[in-house]
C-alpha cells in the first residue's frame, strides 16, 4: 500500500491534527502546568524519516503521592501534544525512532510523519 497523498488531503490531516492536539491541550492545561511546576522536564531524541531529529518531551513526576496520582493520569506523555502542533509527529504513523538507535528507515515510510500511534501497535493491542 503506497502511502501518496494528494497535497489538499495532507493539509486537512495536518489541519485536523493541530485542531485536535490544541483542543486536548487547552482541556489538559491546569494539570499540565501543575506537573510542569513539580516535575522535572525531559527530552528524547528522535529521528523522522527524512533524518530530521526532534525532541519528543516527557515530565518525570517526584516520588510521592501527588507525583503518583498525575502518572497515573499519563501526564508524563502529554507534552507530546506540542510535538503534533509542530508538526514532528501525527497522531497515526510509524513509529519513530531514537537518534541513539541505527535503524534506518524503510523507503515506504520516507515520506510519512511518525505518530503518536501506529496500526500495528493497534493491532497487536487488540
Amino acid at each position: 500500500m503506497t502511502a501518496c497523498f494528494d497535497e489538499h488531503t495532507d493539509r486537512q490531516l495536518r489541519r485536523m491534527d493541530i485542531a485536535l492536539a490544541l483542543a486536548a491541550l487547552l482541556l489538559l492545561a491546569l494539570p499540565m502546568g501543575i506537573g510542569l511546576l513539580i516535575g522535572h522536564r525531559r527530552s528524547v531524541k528522535y529521528v523522522t524519516a527524512n533524518d530530521q531529529i526532534f525532541k519528543r518531551w516527557h515530565i518525570d513526576m517526584p516520588d510521592n503521592l501527588l507525583g503518583y496520582l498525575l502518572t497515573k493520569t499519563g501526564l508524563c506523555d502529554w507534552p507530546v501534544l506540542l510535538n503534533i502542533i509542530r508538526g514532528d509527529l501525527a497522531w497515526v504513523g510509524p513509529r519513530p525512532i531514537l537518534e541513539s538507535a541505527q535503524k534506518k528507515p524503510t523507503e515506504a515510510l520516507i515520506q510519512l510523519r511518525p505518530g503518536l500511534v501506529n496500526i500495528w501497535e493497534l493491532r497487536r493491542r487488540t
